[in-house]
């Protein structure tokens, strides 16, 4: 998983209101780590599914 790129991505969501303040700083602190648990993986793959709704223009299921 590569955090840097999702990063980048979270940054561009969060300026456009794609995610929150709160999702990207659970990103960058993910960044810092040397080891992602599968729960904390798991809530990047939520997190990564809302940055390509914005990116895409699709709505987010259940919001």
């Amino acid at each position: 998983m590569n955090i840097g790129a999702i990063k980048q991505g979270a940054a561009a969501a969060l300026l456009e209101k794609g995610i929150t303040s709160t999702e990207f700083k659970f990103i960058a602190q993910l960044e810092r780590q040397a080891v992602v648990s599968t729960e904390d993986e798991n809530a990047v793959k939520r997190i990564t599914h809302k940055i390509n709704a914005w990116y895409l223009g699709y709505p987010v299921k259940g919001e």
